[in-house]
């Protein structure tokens, strides 16, 4: 065979590369997460927030029901 030598060492500025590509890799993940994250917070308190008014306007019904009543008596 000839005298072709292969190095299977990575040189600095391969490892340089790899490492900015996996950091990047990295803050894209997180920043993704992270959006998930606000989202479902979001919809979370969205949630809440139609919860109350629903369960508002059955008190409020309620309370008139019992106002009636009241008047009546």
């Amino acid at each position: 065979m000839g005298g072709f030598y292969y190095d299977k060492r990575i040189k600095k500025n391969q490892l340089k590369i790899i490492t900015e590509f996996a950091a990047q890799d990295a803050i894209r993940a997180y920043e993704n997460n992270q959006a998930k994250v606000q989202k479902e917070k979001q919809d979370f308190r969205l949630k809440n927030t139609e919860l109350l008014l629903k369960n508002y306007r059955k008190l409020k019904d309620y309370c008139n029901e019992i106002n009636s009543e009241i008047e009546e008596f």
